[in-house]
Protein backbone atom coordinates (compact mmCIF):
# COMPACT_ATOMS: atom_id res chain seq x y z
CA UNK A 1 0.00 0.00 0.00
CA UNK A 2 1.25 3.53 -0.87
CA UNK A 3 1.73 6.44 1.78
CA UNK A 4 -1.35 8.17 0.04
CA UNK A 5 -3.46 5.00 0.22
CA UNK A 6 -2.80 4.73 3.68
CA UNK A 7 -3.95 8.31 4.19
CA UNK A 8 -6.96 7.81 2.23
CA UNK A 9 -7.86 4.71 4.84
CA UNK A 10 -7.38 7.32 7.39
CA UNK A 11 -9.63 9.86 5.88
CA UNK A 12 -12.19 7.36 5.00
CA UNK A 13 -12.13 5.94 8.80
CA UNK A 14 -12.68 9.53 10.28
CA UNK A 15 -15.69 9.41 7.66
CA UNK A 16 -16.80 6.35 8.96
CA UNK A 17 -16.04 6.01 12.57
CA UNK A 18 -18.33 9.70 13.03
CA UNK A 19 -21.17 8.63 10.89
CA UNK A 20 -21.38 5.07 12.64
CA UNK A 21 -20.84 7.29 16.06
CA UNK A 22 -17.88 4.93 17.31
CA UNK A 23 -16.58 8.32 18.44
CA UNK A 24 -13.86 7.04 20.74
CA UNK A 25 -12.05 5.01 17.47
CA UNK A 26 -13.26 8.46 15.64
CA UNK A 27 -10.21 10.54 17.88
CA UNK A 28 -8.48 7.99 17.17
CA UNK A 29 -7.43 8.82 13.53
CA UNK A 30 -5.59 11.95 15.72
CA UNK A 31 -2.30 11.62 17.11
CA UNK A 32 -3.01 12.32 20.74
CA UNK A 33 -2.42 15.84 21.05
CA UNK A 34 -3.66 16.59 17.86
CA UNK A 35 -5.92 19.35 16.91
CA UNK A 36 -9.79 19.57 15.02
CA UNK A 37 -9.94 23.02 14.58
CA UNK A 38 -9.76 24.72 17.33
CA UNK A 39 -9.89 21.50 19.55
CA UNK A 40 -6.13 20.80 20.67
CA UNK A 41 -5.84 16.80 22.10
CA UNK A 42 -7.90 13.60 21.77
CA UNK A 43 -9.75 14.22 25.05
CA UNK A 44 -10.78 17.72 23.68
CA UNK A 45 -11.85 16.49 20.56
CA UNK A 46 -14.04 13.57 21.91
CA UNK A 47 -15.63 16.04 24.55
CA UNK A 48 -16.74 17.92 22.05
CA UNK A 49 -18.20 15.38 19.75
CA UNK A 50 -19.91 13.61 23.01
CA UNK A 51 -21.90 16.74 23.28
CA UNK A 52 -22.67 17.53 19.48
CA UNK A 53 -25.88 16.15 17.66
CA UNK A 54 -25.02 12.70 16.77
CA UNK A 55 -24.60 11.98 20.18
CA UNK A 56 -27.26 13.45 21.17
CA UNK A 57 -29.94 13.37 18.31
CA UNK A 58 -30.55 9.84 17.60
CA UNK A 59 -33.03 10.65 14.96
CA UNK A 60 -30.35 12.06 13.24
CA UNK A 61 -28.57 9.84 10.49
CA UNK A 62 -25.41 11.56 8.77
CA UNK A 63 -22.90 10.65 6.22
CA UNK A 64 -19.81 12.41 5.15
CA UNK A 65 -18.64 12.20 1.66
CA UNK A 66 -15.26 13.09 0.95
CA UNK A 67 -13.70 13.26 -2.04
CA UNK A 68 -10.78 14.82 -4.36
CA UNK A 69 -8.37 14.62 -2.30
CA UNK A 70 -4.90 15.67 -2.95
CA UNK A 71 -2.02 14.28 -1.19
CA UNK A 72 1.55 15.39 -1.19
CA UNK A 73 3.93 13.32 1.18
CA UNK A 74 7.06 14.78 2.47
CA UNK A 75 8.81 11.78 4.31
CA UNK A 76 6.92 10.97 7.87
CA UNK A 77 4.54 14.24 7.16
CA UNK A 78 1.98 15.13 4.62
CA UNK A 79 -0.25 17.59 3.81
CA UNK A 80 -4.42 16.45 2.20
CA UNK A 81 -6.85 18.80 1.01
CA UNK A 82 -10.41 17.35 0.41
CA UNK A 83 -13.65 18.44 -0.74
CA UNK A 84 -16.87 17.60 1.97
CA UNK A 85 -20.23 17.16 1.18
CA UNK A 86 -22.27 16.29 4.50
CA UNK A 87 -25.77 14.55 3.85
CA UNK A 88 -28.25 15.05 7.15
CA UNK A 89 -31.69 13.44 7.58
CA UNK A 90 -34.02 13.59 11.12
CA UNK A 91 -36.20 10.62 11.14
CA UNK A 92 -38.02 10.20 7.60
CA UNK A 93 -37.70 14.39 6.65
CA UNK A 94 -35.45 15.19 3.91
CA UNK A 95 -32.04 15.01 3.19
CA UNK A 96 -29.56 18.29 3.56
CA UNK A 97 -26.59 18.84 2.04
CA UNK A 98 -23.78 20.87 3.78
CA UNK A 99 -20.68 21.21 1.90
CA UNK A 100 -17.09 22.16 3.06
CA UNK A 101 -13.05 21.66 2.50
CA UNK A 102 -10.69 19.73 4.95
CA UNK A 103 -7.28 20.93 5.55
CA UNK A 104 -5.16 17.80 7.05
CA UNK A 105 -1.90 17.57 8.54
CA UNK A 106 -0.90 14.05 8.92
CA UNK A 107 2.48 12.50 10.61
CA UNK A 108 3.30 8.52 10.28
CA UNK A 109 3.69 6.64 13.67
CA UNK A 110 6.01 4.18 14.55
CA UNK A 111 3.33 1.46 13.38
CA UNK A 112 3.53 2.76 9.88
CA UNK A 113 -0.11 4.11 10.39
CA UNK A 114 -1.22 7.95 9.64
CA UNK A 115 -3.18 10.29 11.81
CA UNK A 116 -4.06 13.75 11.99
CA UNK A 117 -1.97 16.16 13.39
CA UNK A 118 -4.24 18.42 11.84
CA UNK A 119 -7.86 18.96 10.54
CA UNK A 120 -9.43 22.31 9.88
CA UNK A 121 -12.83 22.15 8.20
CA UNK A 122 -14.23 25.06 5.96
CA UNK A 123 -17.38 25.24 5.51
CA UNK A 124 -19.11 26.81 2.50
CA UNK A 125 -21.49 29.27 2.22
Amino acid sequence: MTDEDAIRNTIARFCQHLDSRRFVEWTETFTEDGTFNALHGRAAILKMIQGGELATKPDLRRQHAVTNSIIEVDGDTATATSDLAMYDRYGDGPVTVQTGRYYDRLARQSNGEWLFTERRLEWFG
